[in-house]
């Protein structure tokens, strides 16, 4: 049985919205800023990605393509359409809008994100994929804002952006698990109290 889940989320960026907005459609620098995610353009346009998770015990490798749908210069408004199917080939979907408005001393994003989720993924539930989601998306703005660092400094790559090509690229990813287990089991611990615990 399968999972649909609706995201929305909103980050700020310090730099221009002009620059914000190329740097996000160059999907293959995005998704060096995503845990396990590579993207590789291909001759249509279209992009071939492949992303790793791991939550507990479950490992999942999804492979499929990503294609850019709308992209407004004018209202800087883009929308991202993945899909991709796991090792046991069970189909999965997410389609991603986001908006860029200018703000004092820098850009404001707002995005969402509505997710069609089968396979291994889907048995842990909405909640579940919802606090996860939360992470990546936490992850992924931190390094995006050194991509963009970067970027206005003018370096030839991105510093402390991960490469999945790389050995260190699965650091990122197991940090961000050790925090979601931390929130999860601080989560269980308060719900089994009933109240917060109170200091020593």
């Amino acid at each position: 049985m399968g999972s649909s889940v609706n995201l929305t989320d909103s980050f700020s960026v310090d730099a221009p919205r002009e620059e914000v907005w190329r740097l996000l459609l160059d999907l293959e620098q995005v998704a060096r800023c995503i845990p396990g995610a590579e993207a590789t353009k291909r001759e249509d346009g279209d992009y071939d990605v492949r992303i790793g998770i791991r939550l507990g015990p479950i490992s999942v490798r999804y492979s499929g393509l990503m294609r850019l749908v709308e992209a407004d210069p004018v209202a800087y408004r883009a929308v991202l359409d993945a899909r991709a199917k796991d090792d046991d080939d069970a189909s999965s979907t997410a389609l991603m809008s986001f908006t860029l408005s200018s703000q004092e001393g820098g850009t404001f994003a707002e995005t969402t994100t509505d997710l069609e989720l089968n396979g291994k993924i889907a048995q842990f539930g909405a909640g579940m994929v919802k606090d996860m989601s939360r992470f990546f998306m936490e992850e992924f703005v931190s390094e995006f804002r050194k991509l963009v660092a970067s970027q206005s400094a003018g370096a030839d790559d991105a510093v402390g952006v991960s490469d999945p090509g790389r050995p260190g690229a699965s650091t990122g990813v197991l940090r961000l698990l050790l925090r979601f287990i931390r929130t999860k089991l601080s989560r269980v611990w308060q719900r089994i109290r009933g109240v917060p615990e109170s200091p020593q």
